[in-house]
């Protein structure tokens, strides 16, 4: 119902039903009320100190069902009106009464539920304030009807009347609502102080007797002992404990002062206690001193909720976002595995293909311009796993003593030989100290190369230029790359997208030149890495500037090794043991090792390979990861435990597997080397030479 622009409401779905149980236990708790005010709070002038049966009549209507809950309030009535008999008032005022605490408790609830809100959360000062203030106003509608009603029979003073009236059942609403409420809401644990059951009964029984035991002596001070002890009893018991405590201290309070005993009563020096103004006004402070003490409690648990909330969904969130991170690096390589494995055997053929000396010119070229295209797909590939391996935060470094020149020179020798197609000049220039210097010199080449294939590719007419100048200092020197060409230049306005993941200068579908748009992005990201930085100036007279600085330590030779003593049978070709389940694969293997004369052996599976490995002597076995039955790291397990011939000869991964923990999970296995697919060349026969020389053949030392 709407009226004025508020909608007022009297039922909300916000609170679970209640049964039949819940109206029992408030029936006894209202007759408990009720018999408390009746016997203990009603001063010599027969006025009741406060009404606490109206908070619990109105609780009742609150969190009862709309049936139910007339039910229960008829019934509270039934039983005031009785009680009123049996206390002898006269009809008129039995029925004025009952009817006024009906009508005051009916527009509590609705006030209640309209203003402060449907959670029916009292305990916060947010929502205990506003109640008060509320309870307020309708208690001075109902002591002015009330006092009306009773001052011609009685010839009483109006004001005194409506004000003894309003002081009874506002400090009894704003006492008894609050504290049913949240005794019958306790599971809240925001309400719930960390007392157990045996302390909340030891602590409601010691401020009960102590608030009798005070109110006993006639000390204007004594009794301000309660408000310290019921202050920390509340961060004990907890918001609906506390209001319970803060009742009994009422009744013990009342009882005493009634009985012409303790600090209030000492007032009328010594007269029949018939002023209840003071007796109120303890028992306000008493529920206010209770409101904010367990407000603030309550806000503290809440705020500790807030944060163990928060905690936990960051916690969650950041476990998804790990849980993503690795479904999408495991999607990648597999993704990988499954090109790289048909590429072997494209770049493998097509390698035996192009050293053939009987191919006509024609499909000579036909054969370089699949290698081509199959290199491309693998830069493709490569790109594509750095980036994620980046983003994600799993990518490591591995710097080692190198000479920045000689891995300037060896990344630009790719791009001098495509510019020299182009017709473009090309040349690297250099004023680098001599020695070497700690840097990971894989991903510097990577880096260099990138930039020098860029210029070249964009580059129609003209030059390109590597150079290399250096800053030396104390126990470093400060470096500075610069990849120099006369092309068209970047365009001011897309300069800032340059270092953009997937970001292309001309993204139409009739652009000239192919790519990702991941290859300055990746650079950018491996340069800081290192350290370093990575960035483009125009050329003033035309074309670009792509300039990489890095600040590296000097660093000494690694001690040199001694050249293992040559073997007896030195002349002997090497025999090889090539494992793998697939047909293709070991062709190609068979290809690059027979063209270096090695004697081949092959096996089909993990359980062949450790049977031919146990009853003969292999100087190196080549072993595939991914078989079905058992794959290549068990069978390497079961080589080096069954002690056969061959059990101590290298074993070199050679896998689609390439990823940091699958090669490191073959280095666990008893593995001596890694080599990825698709074979190359000079990268196996380098691994067969470091194998053979009892060496490793792991990336790290391949990039060392």
């Amino acid at each position: 119902m709407r009226v004025f622009g508020v909608r007022w409401r009297f039922y909300r779905t916000a609170e679970p039903p209640r049964g039949l149980m819940t109206a029992l236990i408030l029936f006894v708790v209202f007759a408990a009320a009720v018999y408390s005010g009746v016997m203990w709070s009603r001063s010599v002038e027969n006025s009741t100190t406060f009404w606490a049966a109206n908070g619990v009549l109105a609780a009742g209507l609150l969190l009862l069902p709309r049936r139910l809950g007339w039910a229960f309030a008829a019934a509270c009535i039934g039983l005031n009106v009785v009680v009123n008999i049996i206390a002898g008032l006269p009809p008129i005022f039995n029925a004025a009464f009952t009817g006024l605490n009906l009508v005051f408790s009916v527009a509590v609830v609705g006030l209640v539920r309209t203003f402060c809100g449907a959670a029916l959360d009292l305990g916060r000062l947010r929502r205990f304030l506003p109640f008060v203030g509320l309870v307020t106003a309708v208690g001075l509608a109902e002591g002015a009807i009330g006092a009306l009603m009773t001052t011609p029979a009685t010839g009483q003073d109006f004001l005194v009347i409506a004000s003894r009236w309003m002081a009874c059942d506002v400090t009894g609403m704003i006492l008894g609502l609050p504290a049913t409420l949240m005794v019958m809401r306790r599971i809240n644990p925001l309400y719930m102080g960390p007392a157990g059951r045996a302390e909340r009964l030891i602590l409601l029984a010691a401020l009960g007797a102590g608030t009798l035991a005070l109110f006993s002596l006639s000390g204007f001070t004594a009794f301000l002992l309660t408000f310290p002890a019921l202050v920390f009893a509340a961060f004990r018991l907890g918001s609906a404990w506390t209001f319970l405590a803060v009742w009994l201290m009422a009744q013990a309070a009342t009882v005493q002062t009634l009985a012409n005993r303790g600090p209030i009563a000492a007032f009328q020096g010594g007269e029949a206690f018939t002023d209840l103004v003071h007796l109120q006004l303890y028992v306000v402070s008493l529920v206010l001193a209770a409101a904010f003490a367990t407000s603030a409690l309550a806000e503290r648990m809440r705020a500790e909720h807030r944060m163990r909330r928060k905690a936990a969904a960051a916690a969650a969130s950041h476990a998804r976002v790990e849980q993503m991170s690795r479904t999408r690096e495991r999607f990648l390589a597999v993704v990988s595995h499954e090109i790289r494995t048909p590429l072997n055997g494209i770049l493998g053929f097509t390698g035996a293909l192009s050293q053939r000396g009987d191919l006509p010119p024609e499909a000579r070229r036909q054969v370089e311009m699949i290698g081509r295209s199959t290199d491309d797909l693998m830069t493709v590939v490569e790109d594509i796993l750095d980036f994620s391996r980046l983003e994600t935060g799993r990518f490591e470094l591995e710097p080692a003593p190198a000479a920045v020149l000689d891995s300037l020179i060896c990344a630009a020798e790719p791009a001098t030989a495509a510019a020299r197609a182009k017709g473009l000049t090309f040349h690297v220039t250099a004023d680098a100290p001599s020695g070497l210097h700690l840097v990971d010199a894989r991903r510097l080449r990577q880096v260099v190369a990138n930039l020098a294939d860029n210029a070249v590719k964009f580059t129609e007419t003209g030059s390109v230029e590597v150079r290399l100048t250096t800053l030396p200092r104390t126990d470093r020197d400060g470096f500075r790359i610069e990849v120099l060409d006369t092309g068209p230049g970047v365009p001011a306005h897309r300069r800032a997208e340059l270092f953009q993941p997937f970001a292309q200068m001309d993204a139409s579908i009739s652009r000239r030149h192919e790519g990702t748009g991941l290859g300055l992005a990746i650079c950018r990201s491996l340069v800081e890495r290192m350290g370093g930085e990575l960035g483009h100036d125009p050329r003033p007279e035309g074309g670009s500037i792509f300039w990489v600085t890095l600040d590296l330590p000097r660093a000494e030779a690694p001690a040199a090794t001694a050249e293992p003593a040559p073997a007896e049978d030195a002349e002997r070709a090497p025999r090889i043991l090539i494992v793998d389940d697939h047909p293709v694969n070991r062709e190609v293997a068979r290809l690059i090792l027979g063209a270096v004369g090695c004697e081949i052996a092959e096996a089909e599976s993990g359980f062949d390979a450790v049977e031919a490995a146990s009853l003969e002597a292999f100087d190196v076995i080549l072993m595939d990861i991914r078989m079905p039955g058992m794959d290549g790291l068990e069978a390497t397990r079961a080589i080096r435990a069954r002690g056969g011939a061959s059990a101590h000869a290298p074993i070199l991964a050679v896998t689609a597997d390439v990823m940091r923990e699958d090669v490191e999970r073959c280095r666990a296995a008893g593995m001596n080397g890694h080599v990825p697919k698709p074979l190359n060349q000079a990268r196996l026969i380098g691994a067969l030479q470091a194998a053979l020389s009892g060496g490793e053949a792991f990336p790290a030392a391949q990039a060392a």
